[in-house]
Order: C-alpha cells, then structure tokens, then sequence
C-alpha cells in the first residue's frame, strides 16, 4: 500500500471521530464529558444502556422466592382480605 494513500485513510477517518457527536454531561471536575455520544446522547459511562440485573432465578443470588414482587403483592391482598372479614365478623 503507499504510504501517502494510507495517511489520506487515517486523516478522514480522524476528521470523522472529531466531528461525532460529545456526551456533553458534567464530570467531577465540573468540565463537560468529551466522550463521543451513543444514539440516547450521552456515552457509555455517563448513561448508557443497563438492563440491570436479570429477574428471578436468573439472579444469582436467588434463594427461594419469597419476597418477590410477585409474593408481596399476594401477601398484602391476603392481609386485606383478613382485616376486611375480621372487621365483617366481629361487628
């Protein structure tokens, strides 16, 4: 390959990584981000996606169940459904 051809390579490709959108956000030092942009804006430090951690048994630390999100909602229409016949019955 000659060597002016692949410097002409390496100019564009540095024109195009300079003219990409920046993050923008606020670091530490209270000067803006310079890290280039993912499609919602900001870069991969300063927002990016994260589907957090994984639901149920896929979690490694899942033990057995009990204080899902699930488990409390029926524990809390179970506790309902208690106070309402008690308060029915010893009227």
């Amino acid at each position: 390959m000659h060597p002016a051809h692949s410097n002409m390579n390496w100019q564009k490709a540095l024109d195009s990584a300079n003219k990409v959108k920046r993050c923008g956000a606020k670091t530490r030092s209270s000067h803006p981000c310079k890290s280039p942009a993912m499609p919602n804006g900001r870069c991969r430090m300063h927002g990016g996606k994260s589907p957090g951690a994984p639901c149920g048994s896929a979690h490694g630390r899942y033990k057995h169940g009990e204080y899902t999100k699930k488990a409390m909602r029926q524990k809390k229409e179970t506790l309902e459904l208690c106070r309402l016949l008690n308060s029915y019955f010893l009227k």
